[in-house]
C-alpha cells in the first residue's frame, strides 16, 4: 500500500500556504520543499501552522490536512482533524466527547476551512 506523504505550512514571507516535503533543521526552523518543473523551491513556514495530509479527500476532491475543519452535509456539527498518538483523529468542535479515528471520510463531507485561516469555525456548535 502506498500513500502520499505531504505537508502544508503558512509561509513567513506572504502568509500563503506552501505544500510539499517538510524539513526541520537543528535550530527548529521549518521549511516546506516543493518540486515544480524539476526545480526545488524552499519556503520558510510557521511551525504552528504545519499540518500533515491525511490521505483522504472531501466530497469535492479537496485534500484533508491536520488542522482542517469539516462538516458532514446532513449533520450540523463541525469537526476538527488532528494527529495524536500516531493517528489522525477528529472531534466535534465544542464537545468533550471522545475523538474518533479518521480512517475514512463520509461521501458528503466538506472541508469548511482550517484552524489557522478560519478560527471563527472553532466556536462550539449548539448541543
Amino acid at each position: 500500500m502506498s500513500r502520499t506523504i505531504n505537508f502544508r505550512g503558512k509561509r513567513f514571507d506572504n502568509g500563503q500556504w506552501a505544500y510539499g516535503n517538510l524539513i526541520i533543521d537543528d535550530s527548529g526552523n521549518c521549511e516546506i520543499v516543493d518540486y515544480k518543473n524539476n526545480q526545488e523551491i524552499r519556503y520558510d513556514v510557521r511551525r504552528e501552522t504545519i499540518g500533515l495530509f491525511t490521505g483522504l479527500y472531501d466530497a469535492d476532491g479537496k485534500e484533508i490536512y491536520e488542522g482542517d475543519i469539516f462538516q458532514v452535509k446532513a449533520y450540523e456539527p463541525k469537526f476538527e482533524v488532528y494527529f495524536k498518538n500516531g493517528m489522525f483523529e477528529y472531534r466535534q468542535i465544542g464537545s468533550s466527547n471522545r475523538p474518533f479515528p479518521l480512517r475514512r471520510i463520509y461521501f458528503d463531507s466538506y472541508v469548511l476551512g482550517n484552524i489557522h485561516d478560519n478560527p471563527e469555525l472553532l466556536k462550539g456548535d449548539k448541543q
